[in-house]
């Protein structure tokens, strides 16, 4: 019965969609019955595990990873460090005041796909994305706007990025 049965999984990540085809039709009947009931297991159901049990792991662990493939999310924190004064979320744009007199905005074109917090002391940027390439392009970008300065340990940077600071070199060192 495992030989005749064709599956095909196709994982849409532009709408979280996971389609399954399956050729025979009484065993797709079958699955979604044990879909459904799956969370309340049902007497009916026992014996269709019992004789499909090969198949019926290999299903759930193929369901299994597509589920959390389609779950998975990425995030990156920008610490910003003495300079940063407030920044507000507007439509598409965030605008980042840094120091007095700079305005920095920067256009977000797939805003429905990234999810931006912005914390209320204003020190850090959490972004959040299912895309990795997108969320670092645009985190390197804010990153970017204002480089961390060593000396004074002014700027940007991510939270887990190791920074060496120069030291000071007063008069009791030179001594």
């Amino acid at each position: 019965m495992i030989n005749n049965n064709k599956i095909t999984l196709i994982i849409d990540k532009c709408t979280n969609f996971l389609y399954t085809s399956i050729y025979n039709i009484k065993l797709l009947l079958s699955i979604n019955k044990f879909i459904y009931k799956l969370i309340n297991i049902d007497k009916k159901l026992l014996p269709f595990i019992a004789s499909n049990n090969k198949f019926i792991y290999q299903f759930n662990k193929i369901l299994i990873k597509t589920l959390k493939f389609l779950n998975t999310s990425y995030s990156v924190n920008i610490i910003i460090n003495r300079i940063h004064y407030n920044s507000v979320l507007l439509e598409n744009k965030l605008i980042i005041k840094i120091g007095n007199l700079n305005n920095v905005i920067i256009y977000i074109p797939d805003i429905k796909q990234l999810r931006i917090h912005l914390s209320k002391k204003n020190d850090l940027i959490s972004l959040t994305c299912k895309n990795e390439t997108y969320l670092t392009n645009l985190s390197s970008l804010i990153k970017n706007i204002k480089k961390i300065d060593k000396c004074t340990g002014v700027g940007m940077h991510y939270d887990n990025e190791k920074i060496l600071f120069k030291r000071k070199i007063t008069n009791d060192t030179k001594n």
